[in-house]
């Protein structure tokens, strides 16, 4: 029989990154994937998202998720008046298949971002009933995701404990056998596990999640390339920026400059 702490609904956390809403806002990003998702919601009919040839419009009947990864084009021929929120979802919801998700949107979720709008630029911005608004909204919208785009999903309690221990301390050495002690197992056993369950070695987890987490840094942080290798578990900046161009395609400098809305 499972113990009871293994039959609890999981809990997924979502960490908000941006919050923003730009009026008269002219549109016309280049494709840049990132490791977050993006959440759009157009006051007026401006505006088109459009990604593997398909585009998909923005307007007020429109709620959109794009998810993490996902090489897109933005336009807007005209101004727009352009709610958006980037955000970090936890596992399954962190390696989903690159997509432009648009759905219908609710009368409560619009209502939602008419009350957090009302205070963006002010201190009541960042209040307890604006998050939970915003994570609401974005709770709601990932749930209508396909399952078949999620990534594995751990049902391993003792690797789920892991998990949760990992993302604290990216920016220390950490080692397959470390892992494995704290899942009382030992280091083989350990690796064919976490492969098994996740889909990937421990040691490419910890690797993609650093380079995760500098990408954030990059975009929403004023540190320095040397301080976000370094916060991410890195020596130096030059093997930082080895590792980044490989997993991303271009340089933490350059990835910096492009920060799409």
């Amino acid at each position: 029989m499972a113990h009871m702490s293994e039959r609890l609904y999981p809990e997924i956390r979502l960490q908000i990154l941006y919050c923003e809403m730009r009026r008269r806002f002219r549109w016309n990003d280049r494709p840049l994937a990132a490791p977050y998702w993006r959440f759009y919601w157009n006051e007026n009919r401006a505006g088109r998202v459009a990604f593997e040839g398909r585009e998909t419009e923005l307007g007020p009947g429109m709620f959109v998720l794009i998810a993490p990864n996902t090489a897109y084009v933005g336009m807007s021929p005209e101004p727009m008046d352009h709610f958006y929120v980037h955000f970090v979802a936890e596992s399954p919801y962190d390696v989903v298949q690159p997509m432009v998700f648009g759905c219908e949107a609710t009368h409560r979720g619009v209502s939602a971002i008419g009350e957090v709008v009302a205070v963006l630029g002010s201190e009541a911005a960042f209040s307890p009933r604006v998050a939970v608004l915003v994570r609401g909204l974005l709770y709601d919208l990932l749930g209508r995701v396909p399952e078949e785009r999620l990534g594995a999903w751990c049902r391993e309690p003792r690797l789920r404990r892991v998990l949760g221990e990992i993302a604290p301390r990216l920016h220390q050495r950490i080692t397959n056998t470390d892992l494995a002690r704290k899942c009382g197992m030992n280091t083989n056993a350990f690796i064919r596990l976490f492969r098994r369950e996740l889909g990937e070695t421990p040691r490419e987890y910890v690797v993609r999640k650093r380079i995760e987490k500098a990408c954030v840094m990059l975009h929403f942080s004023d540190a320095t390339v040397e301080s976000v290798a370094a916060a991410c578990g890195f020596c130096d900046r030059h093997y930082f920026s080895r590792v980044f161009k490989a997993y991303r395609g271009v340089g933490p400098a350059a990835f910096r400059t492009r920060r799409p809305a």
